[in-house]
C-alpha cells in the first residue's frame, strides 16, 4: 500500500537539481541577513532516501517507513526555520512534545460518560 501506485508516482527525472534553484532563488530574495543566506544555501544535495524499519512485534513484520533527509535540498533552510520558530512553539495551549506530554495532559483533564471512547 505505501509504495503502490495509488499512493506514489515515479517521477520521470529527478528533481533534486530544480527544487535546489529554487530553494536558493527564494532564499536569495528573502529578507533574511547576509549570513543566514550563505548558511542556508544549498551547494549539493540529494534527494530524500526512504528505508523501512521492521516492526518485530508486530505479525508479518511489516516495515515503518523512514525518510532520511538531512542531506535533501531544503534540509538547511528548514533547520534555520525551526530555531526561528522554536521558541513559539510550546506557548500554545494545544502544543503536544511526545506521547507522555499527551498522556499527562489527558490526566489533567476531568470527562463526562459521554466523552469517554472505551
Amino acid at each position: 500500500m505505501l509504495f503502490g501506485p495509488p499512493t506514489y508516482v515515479t517521477p520521470q527525472r529527478d528533481p533534486t537539481s530544480s527544487v535546489v534553484r529554487e530553494t536558493n532563488r527564494l532564499v536569495q530574495v528573502s529578507s533574511f541577513p547576509d549570513d543566514v543566506k550563505k548558511q542556508v544555501t544549498v551547494r549539493e544535495a540529494l534527494p530524500p532516501k526512504v528505508y523501512g524499519l521492521p516492526k518485530i512485534h508486530k505479525r508479518n513484520i511489516p516495515f515503518r517507513p523512514i525518510v532520511s533527509a538531512t542531506s535533501a535540498p531544503m534540509y538547511l533552510l528548514a533547520k534555520y526555520l525551526t530555531t526561528l520558530l522554536q521558541p513559539y512553539i510550546g506557548e500554545k495551549p494545544s502544543y503536544i512534545r511526545d506521547s507522555a506530554h499527551f498522556v499527562e495532559k489527558l490526566r489533567e483533564k476531568t470527562y463526562n460518560s459521554a466523552q469517554v471512547i472505551c
